[in-house]
């Protein structure tokens, strides 16, 4: 043990301890000052810690994504780039990022990247052969060189709207 962190636990342990035992003493300013460095020194290691898993974190969350961004560079110049989007679309339905926790984000990157780097083709009806088009796909504004457009939403059921002079719903 070095003996910085020697000193910084024996603050944390023992300063709180102090503080406790000074709340039965008459000095008043020595109880004040026992409990500022109580809680100071608590922040202090609360903020170091927190510090600290997020560097954990950012190394975590970076070392799949490099590993994931080299893949897919090396197999798209390989000229596996179909077996690279379809990998893709899986990953990104799969993928749902949440504040509660980490969402498997690097158990996912290395299934993925382990796809990639596969030799075998990859299963018709897999979990990783994705179709390209789905609902969510197609959802949104389309618009050709002309300037006709189709709206295409989910709000209410699957409605499609196409421009023109009377702006009809597609059935």
């Amino acid at each position: 043990m070095t003996p910085m962190l020697l000193l910084i636990l024996i603050l944390v342990i023992a300063l709180p301890i102090a503080w406790l035992a000074s709340e039965f003493g008459a000095n008043r300013p020595l109880r004040i000052a026992l409990g500022i460095g109580a809680l100071t020194c608590s922040l202090g290691v609360a903020y170091i810690v927190g510090r600290l898993s997020e560097l954990n974190y950012n190394a975590w969350f970076g070392g799949a994504s490099k590993d994931l961004i080299h893949t897919i560079v090396v197999q798209t110049e390989d000229g596996r780039a179909e077996r690279v989007l379809k990998v893709l679309r899986r990953l990104d339905a799969d993928y749902h990022p949440t504040y509660e926790n980490r969402a498997d984000y690097v158990e996912l990157i290395n299934e993925a990247v382990a796809e990639m780097n596969g030799v075998e083709e990859i299963a018709v009806g897999s979990r990783w052969d994705m179709f390209p088009f789905s609902k969510e796909t197609w959802m949104g504004h389309w618009e050709n060189d002309s300037g006709y457009w189709l709206v295409i939403d989910d709000l209410i059921g699957l409605t499609i709207q196409r421009s023109g002079d009377d702006m009809s719903e597609m059935e």
